[in-house]
């Protein structure tokens, strides 16, 4: 073939993957190798066309063919080490770009890369010190801003995000991923007005979902708009999709199979990117140990490195604790499944370091989403989702991918083991002896402009009375800004910061009441409160994210705090607040059914999740599809 017929097969292929005709591309590139096997442009062109299609394992193998003709190429160690780092081997890969950035030392891209691959390891300071370096190079990179911002964001602080994700925006106003990030952000910081100002753009991602094409809303930050559920659902299925698409390897390439019929014990398997100082570690600390061992055998699997307090804990409380962090995707997924694990139970959902690529193999007969993604994700990767009445009615069930499974009580299993420290005195938190103390510890990205007035008036219908939040930085600044254009003396909202669990809850019993979030309401912050002997309000909201608070206080047997509506909770706040006998007389309740009611039993929510893991198994043993599963 002639280098004319060469190149112009090459157009060809070019042209066929941009109208996404990839097997015409696939084509057409095979043949340009096959007319001449040695002309290393052929084979890169191919490799790199196989690195976009995510066929990593026939990628790699025609790297390896050339580097070993080309030991020192950029661009060849550069994809290369893509390779290793979406297969899991970040070592590997962090290595390969360290020799790239040595053969060019100018570029940026590869510190941003090594960023990337630090991050995915748990290194944030590593990550962001690269990624300040690669901006440092290049000031105009778009990735280095965005992926900066990314680190800040989930290392809470929003405040350092926004000039990355504003610089982001300016150079690239098309990037997608910039404006969700951009507008949970604003939220983090309370910036109410500049987030407003984006809810137009929002909602036509939003409405892309409902039209079944790609948007620019995830899973997780779908929860905190003001959307319904239908909505919410149309976001997840898009991100299912896409799940599905990018998979490296197709679930059904790995010809897991998987024996029915009856178990006397069944192996449960809880994978999660979050055994750590975490809420979700704290929520099912005393879980793992309470579990029949005789009907049930518990392996934890985490998917990054577990901090050397939760690995203690889990080798002491499970059958097996296996940490899946340094391996593939497919690795991860081959042990799962030769570990005969026969319920996969995925505590972490959708965040920042969860793999949902292991659970896209299916490497369990049933997959469950369970506590910590309050609302709908994938049908691709989970057969059931376990709610409660109260966040998953009957009523709601065709607003979920997932099969809903409920526990009879509150979904939210706790940990009845929790210490609180000592209580300090009010001074020593620098809150006043005599006054009505309200408080709300949820981050600030769950505090709303409508909320914020809702509490305003609480305050201005209670004179005296003061707002306990946790927030700080520009957060801080925002929200006492919002207090005195309504009308409230910016120092009646007081601040607290970051304390261990137990001394958190020692100075949360300081306060009177607990106030509830909107949108996305205060879960673990709410279950805290309770712990604490603190009561709360609630409005029982429209969607699972916004109804956590009224099923807590359900289960805690306190459903007279539960509000049909926000008229409704400030009348009660504002009762309440009034009202020190009514508001000690709830106190002493609590400290009675905290520990008799089923919100803290541990041992019956462990019974209660036995009970549909049982039932789940029996619907696959049967040869069924998973049907929802209601209380008995």
């Amino acid at each position: 073939m002639s280098a004319s017929g060469l190149s112009q097969r090459q157009n060809t292929a070019r042209q066929a993957e941009a109208e996404g005709d990839f097997a015409a591309a696939e084509r057409e590139l095979r043949a340009v190798l096959a007319a001449d096997e040695q002309n290393g442009d052929s084979v890169f062109a191919l490799a790199e066309f196989l690195l976009r299609r995510r066929r990593y394992g026939e990628a790699e193998r025609l790297y390896d063919r050339m580097r070993r003709a080309f030991p020192r190429h950029p661009a060849l160690l550069n994809s290369l080490a893509i390779v290793y780092s979406k297969t899991g081997r970040t070592t590997e890969a962090i290595a390969l770009w360290h020799q790239v950035q040595a053969l060019a030392p100018g570029s940026a891209q590869p510190l941003v890369n090594i960023g990337l691959a630090l991050r995915a390891t748990g290194d944030t300071a590593g990550a962001m010190a690269r990624f300040l370096e690669a901006l440092g190079r290049d000031p105009q990179l778009v990735e280095a801003h965005y992926n900066l911002a990314v680190t800040y964001y989930h290392a809470r602080r929003p405040g350092d995000a926004l000039p990355h994700l504003q610089a982001a925006r300016r150079l690239s106003p098309e990037h997608g991923r910039v404006l969700s990030l951009l507008a949970q952000s604003y939220q983090g910081v309370c910036d109410w007005d500049r987030l407003e100002a984006l809810l137009p753009e929002l909602r036509r991602e939003v409405a892309k979902a409902e039209a079944g094409k790609p948007c620019a809303i995830n899973p997780w930050y779908s929860l905190r708009l003001p959307l319904t559920r239908a909505e919410r659902k149309a976001v997840a299925a898009q991100t299912s999709r896409a799940l599905r698409d990018e998979a490296a390897t197709p679930a059904a390439t790995l010809g897991f199979r998987f024996a029915r019929g009856p178990r006397e014990r069944l192996t449960i398997g809880y994978i999660s990117s979050d055994f750590r100082d975490h809420p979700i570690m704290q929520l099912t600390a005393g879980l793992y140990r309470r579990h029949d061992r005789q009907r049930f055998r518990i392996i934890a699997y985490p998917v990054t490195a577990p901090s050397a307090e939760a690995s203690d804990r889990l080798t002491r409380d499970c059958d097996g604790v296996v940490d899946l962090s340094s391996l593939t995707d497919e690795q991860a997924a081959r042990r799962i499944h030769a570990d005969k694990v026969d319920i996969l139970v995925d505590i972490a959902g959708y965040g920042s370091t969860m793999r949902l690529g292991i659970l896209a193999l299916r490497p369990a007969p049933v997959q469950v989403s369970y506590l910590n993604f309050p609302g709908t994700l994938s049908d691709y990767l989970y057969d059931y989702l376990i709610g409660d009445p109260t966040v998953t009615p009957a009523e709601h069930d065709g607003d979920y991918l997932e099969t809903l499974a409920r526990l009879p009580d509150s979904y939210q299993v706790n940990n009845r083991d929790q210490i609180i420290a000592p209580p300090p005195s009010r001074p020593a938190e620098g809150l006043p002896e005599e006054a009505c103390v309200f408080a709300c510890f949820s981050l600030p990205d769950k505090i709303e402009r409508a909320v914020f007035g809702h509490w305003m008036q609480v305050l201005t219908e209670t004179p005296g009375s003061v707002l306990w939040l946790f927030a700080d930085g520009p957060a801080q600044d925002n929200l006492r800004a919002a207090a005195s254009r309504a009308g409230i003396d910016p120092a009646r909202l007081l601040f607290a910061g970051r304390k261990p669990k137990a001394e958190h809850l020692a100075r949360l019993s300081l306060a009177d009441l607990h106030l509830d979030t909107g949108t996305y309401g205060a879960h673990t912050t709410t279950s805290d409160a309770l712990w604490a002997g603190v009561p709360a309000i609630s409005v029982l909201g429209e969607a699972f994210a916004s109804r956590v608070g009224s099923s807590l206080l359900r289960a805690v047997g306190l459903p007279e705090l539960v509000c049909a509506d926000w008229s409704a909770y400030v009348r009660l706040a504002v009762a309440l607040g009034r009202a020190p006998g009514d508001r000690q007389a709830l106190r002493a309740r609590l400290a009675v059914q905290r520990l008799t009611a089923p919100l803290f039993d541990t041992e019956r929510t462990a019974r209660g999740l036995e009970d549909l893991y049982r039932r789940m198994w029996g619907v696959f043993a049967a040869g069924e599809t998973p049907r929802p599963l209601d209380p008995p």
